[in-house]
């Protein structure tokens, strides 16, 4: 017998795929503690502003992300005015 094979694609991160990504967010956050604190505004702290991102689709279900964003600098440290 033949498993069928799940089909995963990975694509640029859309609003729409932010209520998605906040159910995602909660069950990492259940099972494992991240993020330690739940965050007040979830969206945000999935699309932070200035970051490229991308989603993981499973058979069509967003089931995760990948999210590159730039750091932000504490007031006062090196580089900063």
């Amino acid at each position: 017998m033949t498993l069928p094979t799940p089909t995963v694609t990975v694509r640029e991160r859309r609003p729409a795929d932010l209520p998605a990504l906040e159910e995602v967010l909660l069950a990492v956050h259940q099972q494992s503690g991240y993020p330690a604190s739940w965050p007040q505004e979830p969206a945000a702290f999935i699309a932070p502003p200035g970051g490229d991102a991308w989603v993981a689709e499973l058979d069509g279900a967003v089931v995760g992300q990948a999210c590159c964003a730039v750091p932000r600098t504490a007031p006062g440290a090196a580089g900063t005015t």
